[in-house]
């Protein structure tokens, strides 16, 4: 008898992680099983065998009550698991295409900007070369200003798709 209740002892050890109700209507029907076995006169040994293994035991009982073991889940297929949608991809691109807008406006601002320096700086070679000179180390300072602002809006919109 005392193997046997160590039998029951550690299948319930093992049906430990699902619900006391059904654990105890399970651990109920083995006893009532091995009960009936003693009745008809089956020693330890055979009742153990027919029995079988206390964590096989557990691990069909889960696998018919549709139980998987927190401390070791299931292999699941993850793929066939619908994910919610979000709308984090129309967030990304409705930035992204702020983003590129910006940087337009920006570029054809300092753009129109620097060709104007570039026409008056034709202008004023006539009254000075150092001013001209001045004038279109500006306009080359704000062409590179509009280069980088554009290129910028391509990175946001590569970093966001």
């Amino acid at each position: 008898m005392d193997m046997i209740n160590q039998w029951l002892e550690e299948l319930e050890r093992e049906l430990q992680d699902i619900l006391e109700e059904d654990r105890l209507e399970i651990l109920s029907s083995y006893k009532e099983q091995v009960n009936e076995m003693k009745e008809l006169d089956i020693d330890e040994e055979e009742i153990l065998s027919r029995l079988g293994w206390p964590k096989k035991v557990a691990q069909e009982v889960k696998q018919s009550l549709d139980y998987t073991e927190s401390r070791f889940p299931a292999d699941k297929d993850d793929s066939k698991v619908e994910k919610p949608k979000s709308n984090e991809k129309g967030f990304k691109k409705g930035i992204s295409i702020c983003a590129i807008i910006a940087s337009l406006c920006v570029s054809i601002l300092f753009f129109m900007t620097s060709f104007r320096f570039i026409i008056g700086s034709i202008f004023l070679m006539s009254f000075s070369i150092g001013l001209a000179i001045a004038v279109l180390g500006v306009t080359l300072i704000l062409f590179n200003i509009g280069v980088a602002s554009l290129y910028t809006g391509y990175l946001i919109y590569k970093r966001l798709n």
